[in-house]
């Protein structure tokens, strides 16, 4: 199998609607419920991995009345996307990554439903597994190629 990978520019975009903004609005709408401010983010986040309730003073929280919160805003941000794309039938590869892959799913499945959604295992780990291999690439031709050497006149080693 060969990996073709080539970044396409002119249909690239990026929106402001990812996972931080599901943690916080998700945050806003607990706080309301238990009438003071909560922000425990990484809680809101594996609740919304596992299922497991996060213990909110010292009791499960039920989240699930929140999740409508959680799906929209991963609607909106699929929505604003699709809405650049001008020939979706062109896209080849469509490559759900991040730590909100798991959310926005089922969005990007109804945005493109002629289209087989890839998944990357752990997902979560992309970012840094990419910016890893860019590194390593880096090294391995910057390396390969020999550094200039500087001759000053006048002798000095």
């Amino acid at each position: 199998m060969e990996l073709i990978v080539r970044a396409v520019d002119v249909g690239s975009h990026s929106i402001n609607r990812g996972m931080s903004d599901v943690l916080r609005l998700m945050a806003a709408e607990i706080s309301k419920d238990i009438g003071t401010p909560y922000r425990d983010y990484d809680a809101i986040d594996l609740a919304l991995r596992t299922g497991k309730a996060p213990v909110i003073f010292q009791k499960p929280y039920d989240m699930k009345r929140h999740l409508p919160i959680a799906e929209s805003v991963a609607q909106q941000a699929v929505s604003t996307m699709r809405q650049w794309i001008e020939t979706p039938e062109s896209l080849q590869n469509i490559i759900l990554v991040g730590g909100g892959a798991f959310l926005f799913k089922k969005a990007v499945k109804a945005a493109f439903p002629k289209h087989r959604i890839h998944e990357v295992k752990e997902p979560l780990y992309a970012n840094v597994r990419g910016f890893q291999l860019a590194g390593q690439n880096y090294a391995m031709t910057s390396l390969a190629t020999p550094a200039p050497t500087d001759h000053a006149p006048g002798g000095g080693a």
